[in-house]
């Protein structure tokens, strides 16, 4: 066992080691190691990502106002300088 050299543990080698599996196999290496890595992490980073739904309730924006969005955006399409 002394004359063991062990491996340095880099990203790069343990992708270079999973790609030499067959694909079914390396789903299989990932979903394992998902499910252990969530039961390693703390629960405050398990908590549930609060809803965007009716972050933009009580915004009016009018019509004219997304037109002229457009137009300033859109204004200089196509430019004669991209080649």
């Amino acid at each position: 066992m002394a004359d063991v050299i062990e491996k340095a543990l880099t990203i790069e080698s343990v992708l270079a080691d999973l790609l030499k599996l067959s694909p079914r196999e390396r789903l299989e290496v990932i979903a394992q190691a998902a499910q252990q890595t969530e039961h390693e992490m703390p629960e405050e980073s398990k908590k549930p990502t609060r809803s965007l739904k009716g972050i933009l309730k009580g915004v009016s924006i009018s019509a004219e106002e997304i037109d002229e969005a457009r137009r300033e955006m859109w204004g200089n399409f196509p430019r004669d300088d991209i080649a």
